[in-house]
């Protein structure tokens, strides 16, 4: 009779426990993701830098001022841009 009492006191005892070990199950602790959090920053650090690349354009008052002072010898004009 014993036996069986003392089996049933373990059952209960072990429903918390994983059933491979024997030992109490734990969640793990939340660690902050910080591979998310890389990925907008490795973004706008890329955006920054593609900002400060050289740019070979002029502004429009500074193409019709070269064009008027007829430093100008050739002008291709194309769909999306006038190179001269």
């Amino acid at each position: 009779m014993r036996d069986i009492t003392n089996k049933k006191l373990n059952r209960r005892r072990n429903s918390g426990r994983d059933k491979t070990d024997g030992k109490p199950t734990t969640e793990s602790p939340r660690r902050v993701p910080i591979g998310w959090l890389l990925f907008p920053l490795l973004f706008i650090l890329v955006m920054l830098l593609v900002k400060q690349l050289p740019n070979d354009s002029i502004t429009w008052d500074e193409f019709v001022k070269y064009l008027k002072s007829s430093q100008l010898e050739d002008i291709k004009i194309g769909e999306t841009e006038i190179t001269g």
